[in-house]
């Protein structure tokens, strides 16, 4: 009550540091919510190891180049060069496992394919934006990408191997099982895309634990179905997974001139050979995600140093001006750690009541405009739980580190000031006055 007592007798010198921590509420929530939203985004499992990933590119000689042979173009040999070069590869020193694949369907690349699926279920509903991701069986797909099965499932070496039926049976993921069957094992369950004349039935042949698509999308719904169409084919793509402590860049450049040399096989040849890390940061560039992030960071670190220097100075001069006040209070008898206490509290009530109305400011801009969401494609899909997504926890966490950031700015705004001011002599403060 002392504290409230004297900012109410004080509030026509407060008033400007008052209106000053107000505005910076409301500034510092429209700067750093994206930031932070890009940060926790950026901070989500992939679900899967892609720290030691490689992938090769694979193409095929013209027919002007001097080494075509036209004889290799023929299906069966175009199969018998593909796995010729996966077996050289296979062997090359450090390589733990690796699976051939369309080059568009790369995990974390630019291309990526969506659908809607329904299943005849009580809780029937749309699972909008679901991954439909291809891969070719006997391949060690899901091993290579480090992708693991979950209890009730084939495991996945089960599920690499075995014989699919195009379209009609998939794998899914453990979230996109949980929107139709939520507790269930979904192995042996059915859902169609399409309706009417046009519905297609499929069924669940294993279920994998949940992974994201892409590193900047907040889902984890996704199906992974075999290939229906022929294969090798002019050009593909091999993941490589590398052992443990085999960097993929020192391995990747040592890998390239070799390839140059040794790798020709038939009309094939290796094209590129890229780190995983390196796709996955060309992705997040070509949609924009580099920029946004960027850009949301930049402007919450330069917003922070201007609010660090900002709110510390003004508290640093507003305490340094009541030497004279505190000279009367020690010539009353007050003790140093009394007024220490007096000038830290008044500080921390004054913050938490303008950061209170600035926050409830803020809170109607947000109720009309909405939250920061991250990546924009994320409205496309199915999100996974978390606190992004939820308006009022989303609030509650941003408003919680909005405040600590002012709060901090304040505490040492004032603290450093207050130590010295709250043990002056009582006739030294009152001559400076």
């Amino acid at each position: 009550m002392i504290i409230l007592k004297n900012l109410w007798n004080r509030r026509g010198k407060c008033a400007w540091l008052f209106i000053e921590l107000i505005v910076v509420t409301c500034i510092a929530w429209y700067i750093l919510d994206p930031a932070l939203v890009n940060m926790a985004d950026a901070s989500l499992p992939l679900g899967y190891d892609a720290d030691r990933l490689v992938i090769i590119e694979v193409a095929s000689l013209p027919e002007a180049d001097a080494r075509y042979d036209s004889i290799a173009n023929h299906d069966d040999t175009r199969a018998d060069n593909m796995n010729r070069m996966l077996a050289k590869i296979r062997n090359y020193g450090g390589v733990e496992q690796l699976s051939a694949q369309s080059s568009g369907n790369i995990l974390n690349s630019q291309g990526i394919a969506i659908e809607d699926m329904h299943a005849d279920v009580p809780n029937d509903s749309l699972a909008k934006g679901v991954n439909t991701i291809s891969f070719i069986s006997g391949q060690h797909y899901f091993e290579t990408y480090g992708i693991k099965s979950v209890q009730g499932s084939p495991t996945v070496e089960e599920l690499s191997a075995r014989s699919y039926t195009p379209f009609t049976e998939v794998v899914v993921t453990e979230d996109f099982a949980n929107i139709f069957w939520p507790g269930e094992n979904a192995v042996g369950k059915k859902f169609y895309r399409g309706k009417g004349d046009s519905r297609e039935d499929i069924n669940v042949v294993g279920v994998v634990g949940n992974f994201r698509y892409q590193t900047f999308n907040r889902t984890n719904c996704a199906i992974f179905q075999a290939y229906d169409y022929t294969f090798p084919r002019a050009a593909f793509s091999i993941a490589v997974r590398l052992e443990p402590g085999v960097s993929p860049h020192e391995w990747a450049d040592k890998f390239r001139p070799w390839a140059v040399k040794e790798m020709v096989t038939g009309n094939y040849y290796v094209k590129s050979v890229t780190p995983f890390d390196n796709i996955i940061a060309e992705t997040e560039y070509s949609f924009g995600v580099t920029a946004e992030r960027r850009t949301a960071w930049l402007l919450a670190a330069f917003f922070l140093i201007n609010l660090v220097l900002g709110v510390l100075g003004s508290f640093y001069l507003q305490t340094r001006r009541r030497i004279g006040e505190m000279g009367v209070h020690r010539a009353f008898g007050a003790r140093s750690r009394n007024i220490f206490a007096m000038l830290m509290g008044e500080g921390i009530v004054l913050a938490t009541i303008a950061f209170i109305i600035g926050d409830i400011l803020y809170l109607q801009y947000a109720i009309k405009n909405g939250l920061a969401f991250g990546m924009g494609n994320n409205h496309m899909y199915n999100l996974i739980d978390t606190w992004v997504s939820h308006f009022w926890q989303h609030f509650a966490i941003v408003s919680a580190i909005v405040y600590a950031i002012i709060l901090i700015c304040v505490v040492i705004g004032t603290w450093l000031p207050a130590r010295r001011v709250s043990r002056i002599n009582a006739v030294d403060a009152l001559r400076d006055e």
